[in-house]
């Protein structure tokens, strides 16, 4: 998978040094979004009320951290919002403590 920026210049390279070749995708990332696409999430029972993230689909981090702490917000009996440290940059690492016995937090 070469981006499309490069992709006429890596070809004249292998033209010009006899590289045979076969391209057997046009494009990739078209591909992928049409796979994605199709791919829609499915739930056991609908809880719209019940925060949501999508496993499936990369998503950033910072969606992330909002799912968590949704998550912490809805049950506090049983998930609290963490933060185990942080990263090299100085940045918040996230998490959740999930805890189901009977004394809690």
């Amino acid at each position: 998978m070469v981006d499309k920026k490069v992709s006429k210049d890596l070809l004249g390279l292998l033209q010009k040094h006899d590289i045979a070749y076969l391209k057997t995708i046009e494009d990739v990332q078209k591909l992928i979004q049409t796979k994605e696409h199709r791919k829609r999430p499915r739930r056991l029972k609908d809880e719209s009320s019940a925060p949501f993230y999508d496993f499936h689909r990369y998503g950033s981090y910072s969606q992330m951290v909002s799912w968590m702490r949704a998550l912490a917000r809805n049950d506090p009996q049983h998930v609290q919002f963490i933060s185990i440290g942080t990263s090299h940059e100085g940045r918040s690492i996230d998490g959740l403590e999930v805890n189901l016995s009977e004394n809690n937090y």
